[in-house]
């Protein structure tokens, strides 16, 4: 409780304060006018600062002061206390000439961007030290950064008040500054502790708080007008600037040696280190090389600390970074990026501060000219550190075609680790490739020894194509129409990437054909997985055939399972493509056809015409809803196994030459086995039903399922012609033998066995039986 309230006064303190910085800013201007006593002990105007009003208000070097605010300049206290003419309303001075002049000072003189800049740069630290606060509580070195933030925030408040003669302003100021670096020192102990276990000593921080503590005591003097107000105030505004850049010397310190210790690990606590370094010579050299030590030794910044304070904020938002990000990006890399990049922009911004002296050799004096070539600099360094970006974003519009080519590349490149088959192939990349380089066509051919396979795309005639690969004319890379690039040469084939011109009958430029060679790296593994994908798949089928019989195979069940999910998974691939692309196709056509019959007056033999096209459509449509439904018959989990069978029959009966009976019972306990059960079943009967079509001449086909203790009874017999079971089975994709062999197979890995019957002039009787779940014995044991 006693923290919130302490929390609660110290932001009641600093809202008072802040309020008191903003009566200070809209009632009294910045004059930034400096002031000294001359040899007859009078009060003389002595400089004038970058910010001054001095010329707005007609005034010179050298004008006696007369009176202030209609009183001696002695009586006004900021001209007793820090020799300035602040928070005056008139000044009486006596020019060169003798003549008395008052200056009347407009409250709101020189109010703008001098002014939002503090408050602007307060209200962000103030929000960095909130969300470090609150929203990163979880790492406790974020609880000393946030003090830093708080620290620069009430830095950039103090501003305002310090520039206008406000005492406590001046005292405040002062006291932020020198404990800048100690609260970054401070910080930088905790923090390497808890991100890098590397332990810091910190004995002297005690003592460097009370050193500051007693240096902000000893200001108290400047609330009164004594003596030594003004010696004392000359005294430590020097010191605060000496203490400050030692402040920062020693954070680099103590960074150097953490480097030096740590330098040749390969380490997160050498990643930090390095990008703490970098961030804190960025953030704090601009402002000791350009202002603080050029203040000391000289007396006078080169470029006043005002423009060079927004570098302080890189190095407190570099550790903002460290503590909420989870990934470090290589600070080497980035660091030699920045060096090149100054050393390119060094030359350009020599010359261009060169030619402003040249053309405006008076106005362009030493500090304004470093000010103009440190933001050249900067401005010309950060264009071309982020050339690179800029490029990238911009390249759609500067370089269109490229851009285009590049996402194209990115699509293949993704689509071709889908690819398994030459269809899938065609389909999805040759496509692509054409689409991409606008050309009329395009293929793909492998040339083997004693054959060859082409898929082709757009305005390509297949003939053509192969005859120009075989005649040779393919290897010199281009003939008549066509450009070739070879893909691979492996031992047992050639693959080539035939295409045409554009469709407006330009060649393929420089870039395109070097996209095109990209391409072929890509497609040559790609084929040659394919290969071996068509290669496997030939043996998985010749393996699935040759599997030992029942007593011997129980260990190959699994592999049996798995050989018909795939094949069932293709199926239901083809079905959908055949349902999504032809059917829909069929369907379109159909429709406009009846609409052009509606809509335009056609002879009666053109509608009889299109008629016959209408119905002709429709049977097409029929049979691949037939074959869509033979492939992924989708009823047997709509109507179940028994009424899909009887559906099949059904249409089987329209066109078969013999009849067909089909026999059940515990069509119930049917039902409720698996799915996998009445797949294969299903699978069974088509190809028994497709051997009696194409092979048995039968006159009378009969199907039978029943359930009996347990197992599943599956029985076929035919009165046809019949054949030998003893001979050889003939490997050949649509042949009797491999149908017969996959229904043994599918009986086997549904743990079952089987029994054929035939011989010549004998007919065919398959029958086979499997283990099955009773759910009504099971529910009734379980009661």
């Amino acid at each position: 409780m006693s923290k919130k309230r302490g929390i609660r006064v110290i932001l009641v303190a600093v809202l008072l304060y802040q309020c008191w910085v903003l009566y200070l800013t809209f009632s009294h201007p910045n004059t930034g006018i400096n002031v000294t006593k001359n040899a007859e002990q009078q009060w003389i105007i002595e400089s004038f600062d970058s910010r001054s009003i001095g010329s707005e208000l007609q005034l010179k070097a050298g004008d006696v002061l007369v009176a202030v605010n209609g009183a001696a300049p002695e009586e006004h206290w900021p001209v007793y206390r820090w020799r300035t003419l602040d928070q005056a309303a008139t000044i009486t001075v006596q020019q060169e000439d003798g003549a008395i002049r008052q200056a009347l000072v407009d409250p709101r003189g020189n109010l703008g961007g001098s002014d939002l800049f503090p408050l602007l740069a307060e209200c962000f630290s103030m929000l960095i030290a909130y969300v470090l606060y609150k929203k990163v509580s979880n790492s406790y070195s974020s609880r000393y950064l946030s003090a830093v933030f708080l620290d620069i925030g009430l830095l950039f408040t103090s501003l305002p008040a310090s520039v206008r003669g406000d005492a406590l302003g001046k005292i405040l100021m002062s006291a932020f500054m020198v404990l800048l670096p100690i609260v970054f020192f401070h910080f930088l102990t905790v923090f390497l502790k808890e991100k890098g276990q590397v332990h810091i000593s910190s004995f002297f921080l005690k003592p460097a708080y009370i050193a500051a503590a007693i240096l902000l005591g000893v200001r108290i003097i400047y609330f009164f007008d004594t003596p030594v107000t003004f010696s004392i105030y000359n005294i430590l505004r020097t010191s605060d600037l000496l203490l400050a850049v030692l402040g920062v010397c020693a954070n680099f310190w103590l960074l150097f040696y953490i480097y030096a210790k740590h330098r040749k690990e390969v380490s997160y606590v050498s990643v930090i280190i390095k990008t703490v370094l970098v961030s804190l010579f960025l953030s704090f050299s601009p402002a000791v090389v350009f202002s603080f030590l050029p203040k000391i030794l000289f007396g006078k910044m080169i470029i006043d600390s005002f423009y060079m304070s927004w570098f302080v904020f890189i190095f407190p938002l570099s550790f903002v970074y460290l503590l909420a990000t989870r990934r470090l990006y290589d600070v080497n890399i980035i660091m030699r990026r920045m060096l090149f990049t100054v050393v390119i922009a060094l030359v350009p911004s020599l010359l261009l501060a060169g030619m402003i002296k040249f053309f405006f050799p008076l106005e362009a004096t030493l500090p304004s000219l470093a000010l103009v070539f440190v933001l050249l600099l900067l401005s010309i360094s950060f264009i071309l550190y982020s050339l690179e970006h800029l490029t990238t974003k911009l390249e759609p519009v500067l370089f269109p075609r490229k851009h285009r080519l590049q996402l194209a590349l990115k699509n293949i490149t993704r689509n071709l680790t889908t690819i398994s088959s030459l269809r899938e192939l065609k389909d999805i990349i040759l496509v692509d490739i054409v689409e991409t380089l606008e050309v009329a066509g395009g293929a793909i051919l492998i040339k083997y020894k004693d054959r060859m396979e082409t898929i082709y795309e757009g305005n390509v005639r297949k003939s053509e194509v192969e005859e120009f690969i075989v005649s040779g004319a393919g290897n010199t890379g281009e003939a008549s129409c066509y450009i070739c690039f070879e893909i691979s040469r492996q031992e047992e084939y050639t693959s080539y990437l035939v295409m045409t011109e554009k469709k407006t009958s330009a060649r393929l430029g420089m870039e395109e054909v070097q996209w095109i060679n990209l391409i072929i790296t890509y497609l040559s593994i790609s084929l040659e997985n394919v290969q071996l994908i068509s290669k496997l798949d030939g043996k998985i089928q010749q393996l699935s055939a040759l599997l030992p019989e029942e007593e011997e195979a129980n260990n190959l069940i699994w592999f049996r399972k798995l050989m018909f999910e795939l094949q069932e998974k293709e199926r239901i691939r083809i079905a959908m493509d055949l349902h999504d692309t032809t059917m829909q196709d069929l369907f379109l056509l159909k429709r406009r056809l009846q609409i052009m019959q509606d809509k335009y007056p056609l002879t009666q033999e053109m509608k009889s015409y299109i008629d016959g096209m209408t119905d002709y459509i429709e049977i097409i449509n029929k049979n691949l809803r037939q074959n869509c439904f033979e492939l992924h018959p989708y009823l047997l989990k709509e109507i179940g196994l028994v009424a899909t069978l009887n559906k099949l029959f059904q249409t089987e009966r329209e066109i078969c030459s013999f009849k067909i009976h089909f026999i059940t019972s515990e069509i119930s306990e049917i039902e409720e086995q698996e799915m996998e059960i009445k797949r294969h079943i299903f699978r069974m009967v088509q190809e028994l039903l497709h051997n009696a079509k194409k092979y048995a001449y039968a006159n009378t086909v009969r199907f039978s399922i029943c359930i009996e203790q347990s197992w599943m009874y599956f029985e076929y017999a035919d009165d046809g012609i019949g054949f030998e079971p003893s001979r050889p089975v003939v490997r050949e994709i649509g042949s009797a033998g491999i149908g017969m062999e996959q229904m043994k197979n599918r009986v086997l890995s549904l743990g079952g066995t089987y029994e054929l019957d035939s011989g010549t002039g004998k007919g065919v009787r398959f029958q086979a039986q499997f283990p099955i779940q009773m759910h009504k014995e099971l529910s009734d044991e379980s009661v």
